[in-house]
């Protein structure tokens, strides 16, 4: 899958937008997590990460 668009900077807490296209069947897994500009300061900030992730099956390309 390719990433076609991606919305939403880095370090801002707008939720992220993504678009993908392929042109194949497959499976692909998308993950991401949180990254606050403080937790890149000194000292760090206490807020937690959050991690999730995806997982997309193409199972047919319809023409």
């Amino acid at each position: 899958m390719d990433k076609t668009d991606d919305l939403g900077p880095e370090h801002d807490r707008r939720p992220a937008d993504h678009a993908r296209h392929t042109g194949t069947a497959g499976s692909a897994d998308v993950r991401t997590v949180t990254d606050y500009a403080c937790l890149h300061t000194t000292p760090r900030c206490a807020l937690p990460q959050k991690l999730w992730q995806v997982h997309i099956d193409v199972v047919g390309i319809g023409g």
